[in-house]
């Protein structure tokens, strides 16, 4: 997905987000909020730190373009970002922001910890399961051998 279309969507949750605040919006909700656009923020940022590809009969002029387009969408959703920030702290509080990061860190380090277990849980079930189709590879072989000997010794 490109990052302007993820840009749009982020607009739309900072627009949301600032009426919300506007209007006296419940805290959890108004939390909601800022952490979808937050995670849409990290999504544009992600994307346009990716390596751009080379399009087929691509100028330097397209180069160029894309790259001022790319970081426009970054430091709009930065700021966007920056503002929603400001606002939480302004309604929750500066204690409140701290504890919600510090909470986001070990959720971050309990994925990344969750998904170390389930990648070293799939490279051992592919160890046993190339295990197993040696054995089994073995026992077809093995068979057809004695197989073979028995027909050379009936003939």
């Amino acid at each position: 997905m490109d990052p302007f279309t993820i840009l749009a969507g982020a607009t739309a949750i900072y627009n949301g987000l600032k009426s919300a605040v506007s209007a006296g919006e419940d805290v959890v909700d108004t939390a909601r909020r800022v952490g979808n656009l937050m995670s849409e923020v990290a999504k544009i940022t992600q994307i346009v730190s990716m390596p751009h590809k080379k399009r087929l009969f691509q100028s330097t002029e397209d180069f160029e373009a894309e790259a001022m387009k790319r970081y426009s969408a970054k430091a709009k959703a930065n700021q966007m970002a920056l503002d929603a920030k400001n606002m939480f702290i302004s309604i929750h509080g500066k204690h409140a922001w701290d504890h919600i990061q510090k909470q986001v860190t070990e959720m971050r380090k309990e994925a990344a910890r969750q998904a170390r277990i389930e990648a070293e849980e799939h490279a051992e079930a592919v160890k046993d399961a190339i295990f197993v189709a040696s054995i089994v590879g073995g026992l077809i072989l093995a068979i057809g051998v004695i197989g073979l000997i028995l027909v050379i010794r009936g003939a």
